[in-house]
């Protein structure tokens, strides 16, 4: 296989790649708690898109629901890397 068919199935993939990113961002996945106080929605790419946290919560629900998407936006961004570091080199 020479180089310039190795490029066209470089940029196949990319642009595979691409298309399955854009299908999975119209994607939602809501997670919650077993007594369904909080509600969590993700895109299909792993971003937050939503957290909701019922009335029934003691506390400051703002400073809960933050704590809650800081701590999901900080997975979320490892995970990310963690995919980048596995597997950036196939994307390049």
């Amino acid at each position: 296989m020479g180089i310039f068919d190795q490029l066209k199935d470089l940029n196949a993939m990319r642009q595979q790649a691409k298309q399955m990113q854009i299908q999975l961002a119209g994607e939602q996945v809501m997670g919650q708690s077993k007594d369904a106080l909080i509600r969590i929605v993700l895109d299909g790419n792993q971003n937050v898109k939503s957290v909701e946290v019922m009335d029934a919560i003691v506390g400051d629900r703002k400073k809960i629901a933050q704590d809650i998407r800081e701590c999901l936006t900080d997975i979320n961004e490892k995970y990310k890397k963690l995919m980048a570091d596995k597997f950036g080199g196939m994307m390049k």
